[in-house]
């Protein structure tokens, strides 16, 4: 953390070598230690997920491309892959939920976000196509 920090002090200092449209984009979660500097000189951007059940669902549906269920290989197939999204999307906005309840919730805290609900889906997808071929 500190070597992150002198070298973001290097480039505002030297700021002619740097070029105009140069940004540095980070991703962190909250840690004691990062330094108050780097927060200070940076725009902060975060985002939270909806709260509720509902409000949950609704974000994951608005996400999905309107072509999500065509990627079914075989027709017979979409309306088993349509009740499997839509269980995969209510357990994921549960996990979520439930991680707000800190060691009530869970015993151990698992940020289950986006990308494991898209890698979700990916495997679903997979196994849903791979079963119907060997039919």
């Amino acid at each position: 953390m500190k070597e992150l920090e002198k070298i973001l002090e290097q480039l505002e200092q030297d700021r002619s070598t740097v070029q105009e449209n140069f940004r540095l984009f980070m991703s962190t979660n909250p840690h004691p230690k990062f330094p108050i500097s780097v927060l200070q000189n940076s725009l902060r951007v975060t985002t939270e997920p909806p709260t509720g059940l509902k409000a949950n669902m609704s974000r994951l549906y608005n996400n999905m491309q309107d072509d999500k269920f065509n990627n079914v290989k075989f027709t017979s197939e979409k309306g088993k892959y349509k009740k499997l999204v839509f269980a995969l999307s209510w357990f994921h906005s549960i996990i979520i939920e439930r991680n707000k309840f800190k060691s009530l919730g869970w015993n151990i805290k698992y940020d289950f976000n986006d990308s494991d609900w898209i890698t979700s889906d990916s495997i679903l997808l997979m196994c849903l196509d791979t079963s119907t071929d060997k039919t």
